[in-house]
């Protein structure tokens, strides 16, 4: 992301936690918790992002195949009466996080993701070692 983000989580107006949203163009995102893990063939990022439905959410990889996006809305259940909160952790909105990943990977078309139970986990394979053949110098 560009070093211009403000870091900052706007709970009723004030700043409450500066670790779980950031402020892009005036627009605030909360950021989901995310690992990223490394396996033999792979490289895995696994974003906890709950109360989700298809099209809810977009995941994008970098030109480069550098940064892996994850970013979508999600919106609080439906209530048909009129409801008083007395308290409000879950974050609800626009979020996004991003994962930057180090190792070359074998490219998007071979990436899958699933989502399940609240957790969205991106199987994103290596790429495999090239060899190259070294000719002796007569």
């Amino acid at each position: 992301m560009n070093d211009d983000l403000l870091y900052q989580h706007v709970g009723l107006g004030r700043v409450r936690d500066v670790r779980h949203a950031r402020v892009v163009q005036d627009t605030t995102y909360f950021r989901p918790p995310t690992n990223v893990y490394e396996t033999e063939d792979a490289v895995v990022v696994v974003v906890e992002v709950a109360g989700l439905e298809e099209g809810d959410y977009m995941v994008t990889l970098s030109d480069d195949d550098r940064t892996l996006t994850v970013s979508g809305r999600r919106h609080l259940p439906n209530t048909e009466a009129r409801v008083v909160y007395h308290q409000l952790e879950i974050a609800q909105g626009r979020f996004i996080t991003q994962a930057y990943l180090p190792w070359p990977l074998a490219g998007p078309e071979e990436a899958t993701a699933t989502y399940a139970d609240g957790f969205l986990v991106i199987n994103l394979p290596k790429a495999k070692p090239k060899h190259i053949r070294v000719r002796p110098v007569p």
